[in-house]
């Protein structure tokens, strides 16, 4: 995998951009966002089963309608585009004093839980791609965690799982595995929750802004995050960054004012989650141009926003032997 290179030459994405412009065909003649979604839905249907995606669409769509009159900012780049999407709107959060909730909290913490869970299922599942292997105890150990269901309100970190999670961080297949993380799409948060085990398994463990920064979830459909900024709303538009949801992108949202493209500069030599064989800043540069040269943004304003690049890229990457 390597790299994780990408190959532009591909029949499937061929055979998806004419699908693309088979639906815009039909959109064209529509006027307003709810009817340009009705039909982009209807030849949706015939191929995807995606009938909640769809539902959610149409009810954002309908929200974007009373967002004409405020500042729209639509919110796009690639997959690990949504997880950083959401850190990048916590962040705004924090930046404008926007206070969490008590129940938004708890998510919060519900979130690390799940992440450090999960994640720690996707390295284990990741190590025999890399041709290595847990110590038995770790391994039996790391299978259990697949039953592991989420928190419930109010429910503490189980006690009994921190020193098993800990031996199986420490595992010298799992920091091995870890180092090559760019191979198999491992998530980026890992190594900060696994490096704090002790204090976020405390009784009264309470998320700090850093762990909420951190948190990463994966959600389909659209959110609506809205912000006050000099006196304006500023409405932030999200729509989940699946490969599968991307011919909804570009003709369903050409009344935003703003295009927000969030790129991670980590990226660089990264496999996407659902295509190993695609490189994440390719990826995110092919998309790029298809939004700079669509004809549905040519009044939108387009910013570029990349993220920042990580140490552990630096001296892990191949950059490292620049």
């Amino acid at each position: 995998m390597g790299n994780c290179l990408s190959n532009n030459s591909d029949p499937e994405a061929t055979k998806a951009n004419n699908a693309v412009e088979k639906d815009l065909k039909a959109v064209r003649i529509c006027s307003i966002p709810e009817q340009r979604a009705k039909a982009v839905l209807t030849n949706f249907s015939a191929r995807e089963e995606e009938t909640n995606s769809d539902q959610g669409l149409i009810i954002g769509l309908r929200r974007l309608r009373e967002v004409n009159s405020a500042q729209g900012v639509l919110i796009l780049g690639s997959h690990l585009r949504r997880k950083f999407s959401l850190s990048t709107i916590q962040q705004m959060r924090v930046i404008h004093n926007d206070k969490f909730t008590p129940q938004e909290i708890e998510s919060y913490r519900q979130l690390v839980f799940n992440n450090i869970i999960r994640g720690a299922v996707m390295l284990f599942d990741a190590l025999p791609m890399m041709q290595l292997r847990l110590s038995q105890d770790n391994e039996r150990f790391a299978e259990t965690l697949r039953n592991i269901n989420d928190l419930r309100d109010g429910e503490v970190y189980p006690e009994g799982l921190l020193q098993p999670l800990l031996d199986l961080w420490a595992d010298a297949a799992a920091q091995e595995g870890w180092s090559r993380a760019n191979e198999v799409a491992l998530p980026e948060n890992l190594h900060y929750f696994f490096g704090d085990l002790p204090r976020v398994f405390e009784r009264d463990y309470v998320p700090i802004t850093q762990d909420i920064i951190r948190c990463r979830a994966q959600t389909t459909g659209i959110t609506e995050t809205v912000f006050k900024l000099r006196g304006q709303e500023l409405h932030l538009i999200d729509v989940g960054g699946q490969r599968s949801e991307r011919r909804k992108w570009i003709h369903c949202f050409q009344d935003v004012t703003t295009i927000l493209f969030l790129v991670s500069l980590n990226g660089y030599d990264q496999c996407l989650f659902e295509d190993s064989n695609a490189n994440r800043m390719q990826d995110a540069m092919a998309i790029w141009t298809s939004i700079c040269e669509s004809i549905y943004f040519k009044s939108t304003n387009i910013v570029s926003f990349p993220s920042y690049l990580s140490h552990s890229a630096i001296t892990h990457g191949w950059l490292s032997l620049l």
